[in-house]
């Protein structure tokens, strides 16, 4: 499975890019730019992962120096 992510200037563009991936035989859905940010801050999450387990103080004492 391959997975494509595009943004296109209008609705009617998006319309018609779903109408030729369906006739492909392919599946798509629209996201709201909420769900795009979700998606793309959980990629970057995943890229960043450690292992490690951080403590509270040590998050807030970055975030106040921040």
């Amino acid at each position: 499975m391959q997975i494509a992510l595009i943004q296109l200037p209008s609705k009617e563009d998006v319309e018609l890019l779903m109408a030729l991936v369906h006739k492909m035989g392919g599946t798509g859905r629209n996201l709201t730019e909420d769900e795009f940010e979700d998606a793309a801050l959980g990629v970057l999450m995943q890229q960043q992962r450690t292992g490690d387990n951080v403590s509270r103080e040590e998050v807030m004492a970055k975030l106040r120096r921040a």
